[in-house]
């Protein structure tokens, strides 16, 4: 480690992050020291890494909206009637 790195705690079982307490977090078994690069992955990308092309056609057609049909009068009466 070159630089100094940003510690923090990360629960082994759930995946939990935590910051770097020694005194709160020291002697819970569960939790071990990880690095910022192991804890963030997604703040440390390489500069080269490019998006993945989408392999499906991803656009949609513009279609009308079609009406919606109302419901018959008896029906929303008789929907009602226990209230």
């Amino acid at each position: 480690m070159s630089k100094e790195q940003k510690m923090f705690y990360r629960h082994v079982v759930k995946g939990t992050i935590f910051n770097h307490n020694p005194v709160a977090f020291g002697s819970n078994p569960l939790l071990e020291l990880v690095t910022e690069e192991v804890a963030f992955p997604e703040r440390h990308i390489p500069k080269g890494t490019k998006k993945r092309k989408a392999r499906v056609n991803l656009e949609t057609k513009e279609t009308p909206d079609e009406p919606v049909a109302k419901a018959k009068a008896g029906l929303q009466t008789e929907a009602s009637k226990g209230l």
